[in-house]
C-alpha cells in the first residue's frame, strides 16, 4: 500500500496520475512476472 499525505490544493488527479507514472516505470515492478497491485491511500494536510 502507499501512503501518501500532500497538501489541501493538490488535485487528488494529479496525484494518481504521477503514482501510476511511478508504478509504470518502476524497474523491480516491470521485472516482475506477477500481477503488482499497488493500492493508494491519500491523506490531506
Amino acid at each position: 500500500a502507499v501512503r501518501i499525505s500532500v497538501p489541501d490544493e493538490i488535485e487528488e488527479e494529479k496525484v494518481l496520475r504521477v503514482l501510476k507514472k511511478a508504478e509504470e516505470t518502476c524497474l523491480i515492478t516491470n521485472s516482475l512476472t506477477a500481477t503488482v497491485t499497488m493500492t493508494v491511500d491519500i491523506t490531506r494536510q
